[in-house]
């Protein structure tokens, strides 16, 4: 394959727009850089759904009761996305690129070839995380079933972890060069040059996550005020929340609120943060991926998480950090920091090689490289079966 796909014409659509930062947590402004380096770019959809797309869905979710997402309807969907469509078909894209964009898939039927990169199926994520929870039963079926139909049509699928890999090659009967593991890359620059983490001075944790009880704040409040109780030093940073009614004010603990990356002054605060944590602790309870601990390991920072989702493909256990059991109290989690901290050889290890894994792994070069290398080997399969049949 050449530099740039062998002038593969891409286009690239999204649920949203992928050039804005709060889609998608900024992941489409990241794919959409690393896929120009190995294809040619021609279109970049910025606008897949007429402005009162969300309006009507949400309508009619009301008029029924929460049970009709016409959004997953493709009858619907291939009328409301008619000028996107169009767009595209101008472009005359090779391939289109749908990012977190499962309804889209539907709407264009079999008019393109398509590239699936999304985080988890539809199965996965409506199983699995609480919001889903209360969702009437045929809405998540529909999602269920138009994520899978897209899957299925899709040329390739690329997830970033082995547990939505194997689920979805075991729902759809499809092989490992039908969907790819291509782990995600941080969405925030290390800046000054990472440094190997040294236990020095008061222990600095960084926690990193909007929703403070998915995303484990609970524990690692719990575990930083029975540490301060027993008298260690310790300050806890949490970046994407503010304090919730139900913890206490704690000196120890700092809470930043949400940090908008796009500024330059906030982005700077962050990467300080980073790089002055000693461990980044999140033992979310529910998660894809986790980009975050792409971006502890960018910084050089280990990692402390539970073993669920995704999280196993973006922190390597006793390589990268440390991962306990999804059931985890504080009590364990106390136990893991003690147990880091008591070892200040393998924390400097930890961060060395957290380090070595967001150089060679966890970063957007890889990704692109290893998505281009799928595409290319799907194609060239194609190609194998013609020939065969010729």
């Amino acid at each position: 394959m050449g530099a740039r796909g062998d002038s593969i014409r891409v286009a690239i659509i999204a649920s949203g727009d992928p050039q804005d930062q709060r889609y998608w947590s900024g992941l489409g402004i990241s794919m959409v850089r690393a896929l120009e380096r190995h294809f040619e770019l021609v279109h970049v959809e910025r606008c897949p759904w007429p402005r009162w797309h969300p309006l009507l869905v949400r309508l009619v979710l009301k008029l029924t009761g929460g049970r009709r997402d016409i959004g997953w309807y493709a009858p619907y969907t291939r009328l409301a996305t008619l000028a996107m469509r169009r767009r595209l078909a101008r472009a005359n894209p090779d391939l289109v690129f749908a990012l977190s964009a499962g309804e889209l898939i539907l709407a264009l039927g079999e008019d393109f070839r398509v590239v699936n990169v999304a985080d988890a199926t539809g199965p996965l994520l409506t199983a699995y995380y609480p919001a889903y929870a209360a969702m009437a039963p045929s809405r998540r079926q529909a999602i269920n079933a138009g994520s899978l139909l897209g899957v299925r049509r899709a040329l390739l699928s690329i997830f970033p972890s082995a547990w939505a890999c194997e689920a979805t090659r075991s729902a759809c009967g499809l092989g490992s060069d039908e969907v790819v593991e291509a782990p995600f890359g941080a969405n925030l620059d290390a800046g000054p040059i990472p440094r190997a983490r040294v236990l020095d001075g008061p222990l600095r944790l960084l926690f990193v996550g909007y929703d403070w009880q998915r995303k484990g704040g609970d524990l690692v409040s719990g575990a930083v005020r029975q540490l301060v109780a027993e008298g260690l030093p310790v300050r806890l940073d949490v970046v994407g929340c503010n304090r919730p009614a139900s913890e206490s004010p704690s000196p120890a603990i700092r809470f930043h609120g949400r940090i908008d990356k796009a500024q330059a002054d906030q982005r700077v605060l962050l990467q300080q943060l980073y790089g002055d944590a000693h461990l980044f602790v999140m033992p979310t309870r529910a998660e894809a991926f986790g980009v975050v601990f792409a971006e502890a390991a960018a910084h050089g920072v280990p990692s402390i998480a539970l073993r669920t989702g995704g999280v196993p493909s973006a922190v390597r256990h006793g390589e990268t950090g440390w991962l306990l059991e999804p059931d985890a109290g504080v009590a364990d989690l106390v136990a893991a920091i003690r147990w880091i901290i008591n070892n200040p050889t393998l924390c400097a290890t930890f961060s060395a090689n957290a380090m070595a894994d967001a150089a060679s792994r966890l970063n957007w070069d890889t990704w692109g490289r290893q998505v281009a290398l799928a595409v290319q080997r799907r194609l060239d399969h194609g190609k194998d079966r013609v020939a065969s049949h010729g």
